[in-house]
């Protein structure tokens, strides 16, 4: 039970430290603006999602299973379609690395979507 309160800041502390480390590149010259611009809106993206993500969880917690499933992967859908058009505003619109984008896009939503699974996992324990 410990994991599954701490699960959600420890992934959230792992994200803002690959942040810090990024913008330090950045600030040294290591990194190029459109490449650190493309990992800031994934992060921005992905991190929003992850946040609904939680808030369904916590607001499906403790509902009979077939609300839960309802609320749990109907928020899923819905998630994926709002990151969807997202990703689609910002590289249609920004002047981002298409790759290094969604490469970022990808690792940080497998990263939260396991963080997620184990929260769910262990709030049931």
């Amino acid at each position: 039970m410990k994991f599954a309160k701490n699960s959600i800041s420890y992934s959230l502390i792992f994200v803002l430290l690959i942040f810090v480390v990024f913008s330090y590149l950045r600030v040294i010259g290591q990194m190029s603006l459109d490449l650190y611009f493309s990992f800031l809106f994934a992060v921005a993206i992905t991190t929003f999602n992850f946040i609904l993500g939680v808030l369904s969880i916590k607001l499906s917690y403790k509902k009979s299973t077939k609300k839960f499933l309802i609320l749990f992967l109907g928020g899923m859908a819905f998630r994926l379609l709002v990151m969807l058009i997202a990703v689609f505003i910002c590289l249609k619109f920004l002047e981002l690395r298409g790759n290094s984008f969604i490469f970022s896009v990808f690792f940080l939503y497998i990263f939260y979507q396991i963080i997620e699974i184990f929260y769910v996992i262990y709030q049931n324990k």
